[in-house]
């Protein structure tokens, strides 16, 4: 069986008790419709200000040193996540000079030289390569490489694009430059 009608609701505030720390709305609700009827009800509102307060009684320290003591536990993670934005504004994060990189390679490349690389912001500079771009490192993987290909690598490991070099059978660096966090090379296959 269901009822439905029109209900109201009536908050009011109570004054909290010595002994509670919890702040309190007495509740009057009164039913029409196909229910008809009152209930009352009490809601109960628990918040850092009130247990620093409820604290501050107990130790009989006067009430406005509790809610100072709730500014102070509630602001200084907002304070300290200002201080953090600010000081990334002044001191951004030193991220891998990725557009050097591909500026580089776009402005040393030769027409049929594909280029590959390891991160995802590179497939947004080497957009109009045409198909000649291989992201992830898949050029790496092809059976049938050509004889000069361009890799771009971002690391924090300097030592990670040599031992990616020396892994490169039958080949040879013919160019190597660094920029910040990212290495660009130009590789030539020995056709032996």
């Amino acid at each position: 069986m269901t009822a439905a009608g029109p209900f109201d609701v009536k908050l009011t505030p109570q004054p909290p008790g010595e002994d509670v720390v919890l702040g309190r709305f007495a509740l009057d609700k009164e039913f029409r419709g196909d229910l008809l009827g009152t209930s009352k009800g009490q809601m109960l509102a628990f918040g850092m200000a009130l247990i620093l307060g409820f604290i501050a009684t107990r130790l009989k320290l006067p009430s406005l040193v509790g809610y100072m003591l709730a500014g102070i536990v509630i602001g200084l993670p907002i304070l300290a996540t200002l201080f953090l934005s600010l000081y990334r504004v002044c001191i951004p994060w030193p991220r891998p000079d990725t557009g050097g990189a591909a500026a580089y390679v776009l402005e040393h490349r030769a027409e049929p030289e594909p280029v590959t690389a390891n991160q995802w912001e590179y497939e947004y500079y080497f957009r109009n390569l045409n198909g000649m771009f291989y992201p992830k490192l898949r050029l790496l993987q092809e059976k049938n490489q050509p004889s000069r290909y361009w890799i771009v690598l971002t690391s924090d490991d300097r030592a990670f694009a040599t031992k990616l070099a020396e892994s490169l059978h039958n080949s040879q660096i013919l160019e190597r430059r660094e920029f910040l966090k990212a290495t660009v090379m130009l590789i030539a296959n020995d056709i032996n």
